[in-house]
């Protein structure tokens, strides 16, 4: 009798790691519409590698995307996840239905709850941050199911190192003990210690053994933020363009390692 496969378990990030948005992608990609923006148009893309890994990466593991996005800006991903997700940095799960985990978000919200007074100031220094900066940012705190969950900055088209003076800015007007600082490229996110997507993969990650036993979990990420979740992992991997890739590139060369 042939053995049956186990099938692995697939951990993945989103953004700048399997789609992005067509500012970042080569005049010579083919665009395949990957996600909408609230109007129903499309923001983000993959090309025909991505489209290729992503439909055998289906074909054959179970994939759960674990992303920053919002529950809303996940549910306009164009791709056909089935088994759940993780969203808004692991403050909420999805249920294969699409369905939010009360046990978990119940989970979260007793956590974060102290920490919005907190959010509402650092939301405040950002915006007179980038007033005084002569910038245009726009800057909100992300909600989940009435849950604040943390502070977030974007720039409108003035490059993304403009986040960087914001970021020493803030760290200068503000004692951010209790916080950590996630920024990559147009994003300038402002989390609770609380809250991180290793912890909601570790949640997963031990429901997944009660109904499947042991079997491999490989992750995916782009971001030195995923490096938390990633090492949850038995195997992850990056892609060659993006942030942690840069980082241990760039930490090889200063080692000075050969090439």
């Amino acid at each position: 009798m042939t053995k049956q496969m186990t099938k692995p378990l697939f951990l993945i990030d989103l953004d700048d790691t399997i789609l992005q948005t067509a500012r970042k992608m080569s005049s010579e990609d083919v665009r395949h519409v990957a996600a909408l923006d609230k109007h129903g148009q499309p923001l983000s893309f993959t090309n025909n590698t991505q489209r290729a890994f992503i439909d055998w990466l289906l074909t054959t593991a179970d994939v759960v995307p674990v992303t920053a996005r919002s529950v809303d800006a996940f549910k306009r991903v164009q791709l056909p996840f089935s088994q759940g997700a993780i969203c808004a940095h692991g403050a909420v799960m999805l249920n294969a239905n699409g369905e939010i985990d009360e046990t978990w978000h119940n989970h979260t919200k007793q956590q974060l709850v102290k920490y919005r007074v907190n959010l509402s100031e650092i939301q405040q220094h950002l915006v007179q941050i980038g007033e005084s900066l002569g910038l245009s940012l726009r800057t909100w705190i992300v909600e989940e199911e009435g849950t604040a969950t943390y502070a977030l900055a974007k720039h409108n088209n003035q490059g993304d190192d403009v986040l960087i003076s914001v970021e020493n800015k803030l760290k200068q007007v503000m004692d951010l003990s209790g916080f950590y600082i996630h920024r990559n490229a147009n994003n300038l996110a402002i989390l609770p210690n609380a809250l991180h997507k290793k912890f909601a993969v570790q949640e997963w990650l031990r429901r997944d053994r009660e109904q499947h036993g042991e079997r491999p979990v490989l992750g995916f990420g782009d971001s030195l933020s995923d490096m938390g979740f990633l090492q949850e992992c038995h195997w992850w991997a990056t892609p060659r363009q993006g942030q942690l890739a840069e980082h241990i590139y760039q930490s090889l060369v200063m080692s000075g390692e050969s090439l």
